[in-house]
Order: C-alpha cells, then sequence, then structure tokens
C-alpha cells in the first residue's frame, strides 16, 4: 500500500487534524448540530496509539490557509499549510457524510483508529466522529488529509537528516518522490524550503539532487 513507502523506511513517519476530541460520540450517536450553510472551515483529527506520531490534525479554511498540530493540544507542534484549490475541494468532500450522519460504516470493524470530521460555518461546529467510513468522498477527503499529513511529516525528517545523517537523505528523496508520483504526498510547496536545500546541495549525488528539482517543479506546478 503506497502509504506504507515511509514508514518501512522506520523515519517516524505515521502511516495514516486542533482539538482533541475524545469525547466526541460516533456517527449516529448523538452528533452535534448540523449547519446547513457551506463550511468555511474544516477539521480533520486522527489517532491511533502505537504510531510514532499517534495524534494530529489539519484545519483549513475555505482560502486554503490553515495548521497542522501535531501531538495533544495542550504541548501539540503546529505549522502553518496552504492548500490550492483542488485540494481543498478534495477535503470539503465529507461535509455531506456529516451532514447525513453516515460517517461510521454499518460494516462491523476492529479499526483502532479513531477518526474525527469537522466543519464550521459562522459559530456552528458540525462533527463526525467515526472509526471506518464507507462513504466515498468522505474517505477520498480522508486520503487527501493524510497525503498532506505524511509530505510535511517527511518534510520533517528531511530537515533534520540533512543535518544530522546526510548520508539517509537520499532513499528519503526517493520515497517522496515515488509518493509525490502516486498522490501519497501532495501540495509539496508546503516543505519547499528542504527541498531547495537539497536541490541546491552539491554533496549530495546528482540522482538526489535532480528528484529534489522534479519535487520542487511539482510544487510549482500548482502555482
Amino acid at each position: 500500500m503506497k502509504w506504507l513507502l515511509v514508514a518501512s523506511l522506520a523515519l517516524s513517519v505515521p502511516v495514516f487534524a486542533q482539538k482533541k476530541v475524545h469525547n466526541l460520540p460516533l456517527s449516529g450517536e448523538g452528533n452535534e448540530l448540523v449547519s446547513a450553510a457551506e463550511p468555511e472551515v474544516v477539521n480533520f483529527h486522527f489517532e491511533r496509539k502505537g504510531l510514532a506520531v499517534p495524534e494530529w490534525s489539519l484545519e483549513i479554511s475555505s482560502d486554503g490557509l490553515g495548521r497542522y498540530d501535531e501531538g495533544a493540544v495542550a504541548t501539540a507542534t503546529r505549522k502553518p499549510v496552504l492548500v490550492h484549490p483542488q485540494t481543498l475541494a478534495r477535503m470539503m468532500g465529507g461535509v455531506e457524510a456529516v451532514r447525513a450522519g453516515t460517517c461510521e460504516s454499518s460494516a462491523k470493524s476492529l479499526a483502532t483508529k479513531r477518526l474525527a470530521y469537522r466543519w464550521k460555518s459562522g459559530d456552528v461546529w458540525s462533527t463526525c466522529a467515526f472509526h471506518v467510513s464507507s462513504d466515498a468522498k468522505l474517505n477520498d477527503a480522508m486520503e487527501a488529509f493524510v497525503a498532506l499529513q505524511q509530505t510535511l511529516q517527511v518534510g520533517e525528517v528531511l530537515a533534520r537528516l540533512e543535518k544530522a545523517d546526510p548520508s539517509a537523505v537520499p532513499d528519503v528523496v526517493v520515497s517522496l518522490w515515488v509518493m509525490a508520483q502516486e498522490g501519497s504526498a501532495i501540495e509539496l510547496g508546503n516543505i519547499e524550503p528542504v527541498l531547495k536545500a537539497i536541490a541546491n546541495n552539491d554533496h549530495f549525488a546528482e540522482g538526489t539532487t535532480k528528484m529534489a528539482r522534479e519535487l520542487l517543479a511539482m510544487a510549482a506546478a500548482k502555482n
């Protein structure tokens, strides 16, 4: 599975968005008020014990600006993010599942992850918390959030390795390049600084700097 590419490198990148949601009900078990208005903010929250990053959230506004929070609220590491209209449209795709209360799949599942998809219109947050969904648009929205989170994680790994262990950078660049080709790494502009640093570093082999330049070109093509 493409989500496992970076995890297989054992580089603290999770396989799999602002506030803890431990007390949110599951879909169909008393979800919060659902607004009929268009969403202004969308939020995806992921929790799964045992992962290198067991809890994270991404929150994106309708203008494409947002933030990534890693960890519990009290100690979260926060960074700004930007997504383009095509990605934003995917991330907003779960709204109807929340309105219909169909986020949770009717099929039995032993999934240990806990997910929450929320969106805001005005002062009203509409929420559903669930483990597994069979809603195609909600799943596509989740895949977009996960792909962005993985991209941010790989960017952090590359920034760390470039300083601490440059010899490990080429393998991660290759994995990121493959992920970008497959669509499991997106919005590469969010990690542009580290890609530029690698592309301009003469200590790396031409193959590595070339891939970094190609990743930068993918990011530029979005603008």
